[in-house]
């Protein structure tokens, strides 16, 4: 009865295709052949109970190798995944950093332009101003030409042109009468004759 079971046990696990219980079976079976003295069935069943088991632990140690080696492949790829993302990361800095350089010195040409351009009109202005003043300072303001003060500083200087065997010579102009004109005809109508003789002058 209980063989019959045990064979019938063994049979089932065969077809379901249960190998651990298969095995679990066959050592069952040879453990009951060695209780009831049969030695020659026993041997049998050890046999192969141990090529059986021998097996399950062979390929458990397989599927353990395996499992570790996903195991070791998921972590490597983990890791070259996070030093991409870092590289990645590190390449997106570098590139902004780049790119403020680059407004940074943009900024620096424009506002370095603006100053020039800005020194440059203040530098025309003064010198401008200067000029209008050296010639306010030098002219006559009624009659336009060059006063006192201007003559002393060109006799003060280097003469800037080459001058003839006779030197130079300065010309005096007196207006003769100029007094009476003033006291007849004011002195608005002296200011037009001073202007239209030094155009005439001129």
């Amino acid at each position: 009865m209980i063989l019959s079971d045990l064979e019938r046990t063994f049979a089932f696990f065969e077809v379901v295709g249960s190998r651990s219980w298969k095995v679990l079976s066959l050592k069952t079976l040879a453990e009951y052949y060695e209780s009831q003295g049969d030695l020659d069935t026993a041997p049998k069943y050890y046999k192969q109970y141990y090529h059986g088991n021998k097996a399950l632990l062979f390929d458990k140690r397989q599927s353990d190798i395996f499992l570790l080696e996903q195991y070791y492949a998921t972590a490597t790829l983990a890791k070259e995944n996070e030093l991409l993302n870092t590289e990645k990361d590190l390449n997106e800095l570098l590139l902004q950093k780049e790119q403020l350089r680059n407004r940074i010195v943009a900024a620096l040409i424009i506002m370095v332009s603006i100053s020039a351009i800005l020194l440059a009109i203040r530098l025309r202005s003064i010198l401008s101003k200067n000029k209008a003043l050296i010639t306010q300072s030098t002219t006559c303001e009624l009659m336009g030409l060059y006063n006192r003060r201007y003559l002393e500083q060109l006799l003060t200087q280097p003469m800037p042109f080459n001058t003839s065997q006779f030197g130079i010579c300065i010309v005096i102009l007196d207006l003769d009468h100029f007094k009476r004109v003033n006291d007849t005809f004011g002195h608005d109508v002296g200011d037009e004759v001073l202007v239209e003789v030094a155009r005439n002058v001129k």
